[in-house]
Formats: C-alpha cells, sequence, structure tokens
C-alpha cells in the first residue's frame, strides 16, 4: 500500500470456480478473484484485482481478522493481504499504523518481498517496540519459517517512555516484560 492510501471502503468478492493458478513464488494454488477499490488523497478510487489463495493463511482471535496470500498479477507478485471484519474507526487507525510501521522497515509504496526471519536486533535499532510478543502472533510459511505479525499495537517511540496505540501499557501477562507489567516507564526499548 503507498502511503498516501486510505483503507479500502470499498471491495468486491467473487469466486472464481476450482481455479488453480501458478503463484508468483513457485506455487500451485486455489484461488478466489477479489475487486479492491483504494481511496488514494489525490485521487479518486482506482481498483485492482487481487486472486486470493485458499485457505487463509492466519485467523485472528474471534475471526476479527483474516490473513491470505495473494497473487497480485498487475504487480506479477505475491503479497499478504488483511482483511478486517469489524471497520470501526479504531481498527483503522491501527491498520494506519501497522502500514507505517512497515513501511518505516521496508520503505514506501510497493514493499518487496521479505525472505528469513524476523531480525529483532534491526527492529531494536529502528527504535520500534513491539507488544504481544506471543505465539498467535507468529504464523509458520509452507516451508516451516516463522513469520511475526500483528504490529497493531506498535508504536515508534523517543525518550517519552512505552506505550501502545491507546496510550496504555498492554500485553499479555505472561509475556510481558517486568518493567511494562508493573506500569513502569522506561527508557529502554522492547521487543
Amino acid at each position: 500500500m503507498k502511503a498516501g492510501e486510505e483503507i479500502a471502503g470499498e471491495s468486491s468478492s467473487h469466486l472464481a470456480a476450482d481455479t488453480t493458478r501458478q503463484c508468483y513464488c513457485g506455487k500451485k494454488t486455489t484461488v478466489e478473484k477479489v475487486t479492491f477499490k483504494l481511496k488514494n488523497k489525490d485521487k479518486e478510487f482506482a481498483s485492482t484485482e487481487l486472486l486470493v489463495v485458499k485457505p487463509r493463511i492466519y485467523t485472528g482471535k474471534n475471526g476479527e481478522v483474516k490473513i491470505f496470500h495473494a497473487i497480485w498479477p498487475e504487480k506479477e507478485r505475491c503479497v499478504a493481504i488483511k482483511f478486517l471484519i469489524k471497520n470501526s474507526d479504531e481498527t483503522k487507525d491501527a491498520v494506519r499504523k501497522e502500514i507505517a510501521v512497515l513501511e518505516h522497515f521496508y520503505g514506501p509504496g510497493e514493499n518487496k518481498k521479505i525472505n528469513g526471519p524476523i531480525r529483532i536486533v534491526e527492529y531494536f535499532g529502528q527504535r520500534l517496540c513491539k507488544f504481544g510478543i506471543k505465539s498467535e502472533n507468529f504464523v509458520s510459511t509452507h516451508e516451516g519459517v516463522f513469520k511475526l505479525i500483528d504490529f497493531g499495537t506498535s508504536e515508534f517511540v523517543g525518550n517519552q517512555g512505552v506505550i501502545n496505540l491507546q496510550k496504555k501499557v498492554m500485553g499479555t501477562d505472561i509475556y510481558m516484560a517486568p518493567e511494562i507489567k508493573k506500569s513502569v516507564w522506561v527508557n529502554l526499548f522492547f521487543i
């Protein structure tokens, strides 16, 4: 997603019955065609078509978020697409923050495919806090490589302390750093 784009307000989906397609990453997959309209702040809606690979690769708690591998024929590459089931202002704000975090690491505009494990040292050096390091926030690729997802509560921080998007200290107790669990303001950066 490019820096000036908004969350899609409209999308349509229809099943391409039993369509099997060679993916750009080399796999043959069953897909569903989905047309998206992306709203750019400076332009009107522009449509793009994705072939969404079934089954989904991740479903969030209570089914509120679904992540799929998708083929983007227009750009001749594979992408990951996140569907938000609950579309509220809070959800949109969290997604915008997630996009900003990803663009910070991988550059604005069309991000390149990222291979290999996540480099926590890189994140630490970029001064990013990632709350919610827990099993639900890791997905495994077909090759068995684990990827960290769910940057919805991540935030770039300076020296103002460690907080999440709602300006509260959050996380799952058993996975939280002691300083965060005790709600102590610190100038450290936790991963």
